[in-house]
């Protein structure tokens, strides 16, 4: 799995499949050749979520070449030309939430029942 950072986005990548010729293609305890096929997924920070009603797939395919075309990672580069976006997810994140510790020191409670004896 690779993660590839820039200053306008986060590209990640991985083969998605083992190589048909591995011999040990099914076995969950060996690391095969890997095949043909690769997952890559791609995250930005935009103002507003778009509405997927009236998102254009085309539209979302033609940014995603804009946005990585000054990128000199080849796997990025090579799939930023073949790509065709298919699907699109949000992704939102949290602001800062309050923390329950201070100098060092950690405040826990047992709630009765729900945990066993610490």
């Amino acid at each position: 799995m690779n993660f590839v950072f820039g200053g306008n986005g986060f590209f990640g990548y991985f083969f998605s499949g083992s190589s048909e010729s591995a011999t040990n293609r099914d076995s969950p305890y060996h690391v095969s050749e890997a095949g043909d096929s690769l997952a890559w997924w791609s995250t930005y920070e935009i103002k507003e979520c778009p509405n997927r009603k009236r998102l254009k797939m085309v539209d979302v395919t033609r940014q995603l070449r804009e946005r990585y075309a000054n990128w000199k990672e080849p796997v990025v580069k090579k799939v930023t030309q073949s790509l065709q976006v298919e699907n699109m997810y949000p992704t939102w994140t949290l602001p800062a939430l309050p923390t329950w510790e201070r100098d060092g020191v950690v405040a826990m409670m047992k709630i009765m029942g729900l945990f066993p004896d610490l």
